[in-house]
């Protein structure tokens, strides 16, 4: 199990590297093993890493594509990412690690959004595109590893937890009643939504594409 946590402004407003850093610390327990770090100008993510493959820290995360173009920050196991990599490695990829993290980020590069079709096993992750200035966010087919957000004034805020949303000052910690009855009543909350207002789940077997001029959901 592993964790992470960002935000991206979707306006000139920079990123405070501290609050990332206070978000990740709070989802420590997810992943003990290391924390990363990354910020540019209006976008941020950290990570907290459980490490299971490649103990180096050529592991460590978020992790950077070869080309300095793709961010990645991920959570999961893909179990058919020995079949994926060597794929790439045909296509003339070449991996500085043997984890799965590598695996994905480079099956974005290659298939982008299509490379979830591909993908095995249980995921929430997040790319970022510098060149585009593009997040992408996706999570697997039965919702078995978290990814949350909150959408508001111009800043969308994520995480593998909602403790580290909230940890955001820029969210309003309030309870959302309404979304407490729907889960009295029908043991589940049918929207996605959470007990906190403007806090959803990423749907099981989605992804998600936003940038300064989108805000697309789909279901793969």
């Amino acid at each position: 199990m592993c964790g992470f946590a960002g935000q991206f402004n979707l306006c000139d407003n920079s990123v405070d590297q501290d609050v990332i850093k206070s978000m990740i610390k709070i989802i420590n327990h997810r992943g003990p093993d290391s924390r990363g770090l990354y910020v540019e100008k209006n976008f941020g993510v950290g990570h907290c890493r459980l490490a299971i493959q490649d103990l180096s820290v050529k592991g460590n995360q978020p992790m950077v594509s070869n080309n300095g173009r793709y961010i990645i920050a991920y959570n999961g196991e893909i179990y058919n990412f020995k079949v994926l990599r060597r794929i790439l490695e045909k296509k003339n990829y070449f991996f500085n690690s043997k984890t799965d993290t590598e695996v994905v980020l480079n099956s974005f590069i290659e298939w982008k959004k299509d490379a979830v079709k591909k993908l095995n096993g249980m995921f929430a992750f997040i790319i970022w595109d510098k060149k585009l200035k593009k997040l992408f966010c996706a999570r697997d087919r039965y919702g078995m590893k978290p990814l949350y957000y909150h959408h508001q004034n111009n800043s969308f805020i994520f995480s593998s937890e909602i403790k580290g949303i909230i940890q955001n000052p820029n969210v309003k910690k309030k309870v959302s009643l309404e979304n407490i009855y729907q889960y009295l009543v029908f043991q589940n909350n049918l929207n996605h939504s959470s007990f906190f207002d403007g806090i959803k789940s990423l749907r099981p077997g989605s992804f998600l594409e936003i940038s300064f001029k989108e805000f697309k959901k789909t279901k793969y």
